[in-house]
């Protein structure tokens, strides 16, 4: 089952590579959730999204009667306003109802949400209990979509910002050097060069940290090398 959980991770990996589009990236969330699901039998996920006073259902995968619109508040301990709040589940009764048979919940809270309205959450269900390995494996799901979108909403604010240059009609290449800090709304310090995967992009955070305290945002060449940029900078 961690072969195949594993293999879940690797494709997403390799589909997001060359998707920008928003709706693709999350078009390939769900499928990999399904895929989950597949490996790890009675696995339910849902997607909540804070809807006004209610939660909106915002996709749901692994086998349900019937999947409602929207939920009540109760089923969530946590419906304010604080980012780090960490939300518990309530109430199970309509989740179970959703499902058919009475199951164990998991809620997983996704800190940055590329969505119009409210704070998100992933409720995880199973009959019997929620395997660690299923928290573990939509957790990190999760993380590789968020950096997809973050990515994705970085470069389209880019793209707006390129201007034509005068003589050759193409796009103008200061636009593009300056526009990563510009569009995260920041100052640039600096870039460095690096090759490899993930320790490379963390010995050269480490480097900049040495010099500039404060950094904002990582824009790499890949998603492992930028996840090496992350650690460095949370270490």
């Amino acid at each position: 089952r961690a072969a195949r959980l594993d293999a879940v991770h690797g494709s997403v990996g390799s589909q997001l590579l060359d998707v920008s589009d928003a709706d693709e990236i999350r078009r390939i969330a769900w499928e990999a959730n399904a895929q989950i699901c597949t490996a790890i039998p009675g696995l339910r996920i849902w997607k909540l999204v804070r809807d006004g006073a209610a939660l909106r259902v915002d996709g749901a995968t692994g086998g349900f009667v019937g999947v409602p619109a929207m939920l009540p508040a109760a089923v969530l301990s946590v419906l304010d306003d604080d980012a780090t709040g960490s939300a518990t589940i309530r109430s199970h009764a309509e989740l179970d109802a959703a499902v058919g048979i009475a199951c164990a919940w998991a809620c997983l809270p996704m800190h940055y949400v590329h969505q119009e309205h409210g704070r998100a959450w992933l409720l995880l269900g199973s009959p019997g209990g929620v395997p660690a390995e299923a928290v573990a494996a939509v957790r990190s799901l999760a993380n590789q979509v968020t950096l997809a979108l973050h990515n994705s909403e970085v470069l389209q604010k880019l793209r707006a910002q390129v201007t034509p240059a005068r003589l050759t009609g193409r796009a103008n290449g200061g636009a593009v050097d300056h526009g990563p800090a510009a569009a995260a709304g920041s100052a640039g310090v600096g870039s460095r060069s690096a090759s490899g995967g993930g320790h490379p992009g963390f010995q050269v955070l480490g480097d900049v940290r040495q010099a500039q305290q404060a950094i904002d945002s990582v824009f790499a060449c890949n998603d492992v090398m930028a996840l090496g940029g992350i650690e460095a900078i949370q270490a």
